[in-house]
């Protein structure tokens, strides 16, 4: 059985300041994970967060890979692409 449900402006943002305390840890262990595992990129390198929610887990892969990368986070909520654009 699928159910469509689309979370609205106001839930994306409580999600978000929910979620903000824990990524300092949470997602930072796991971008320190995914940035081992990628090693040295090309200069022209993307990296693609698929389901990015409040983009927590793409900043903080952003700080750990060097050189100049292309981000992109896709999610099918609307309200969360615009905070990860706020942030």
């Amino acid at each position: 059985m699928t159910v469509e449900y689309e979370w609205d402006e106001a839930q994306c943002r409580r999600y978000a300041e929910t979620l903000r305390p824990m990524s300092k840890y949470d997602h930072a262990r796991w971008a320190g994970r995914i940035a081992a595992e990628l090693g040295d990129l090309r200069p022209d390198a993307s990296i693609l967060d698929v389901a990015t929610g409040p983009g927590f887990l793409l900043f903080e892969l952003a700080q750990r890979v060097a050189g100049e990368l292309r981000l992109v986070a896709l999610d099918p909520t609307e309200p969360m692409l615009r905070i990860v654009q706020e942030e």
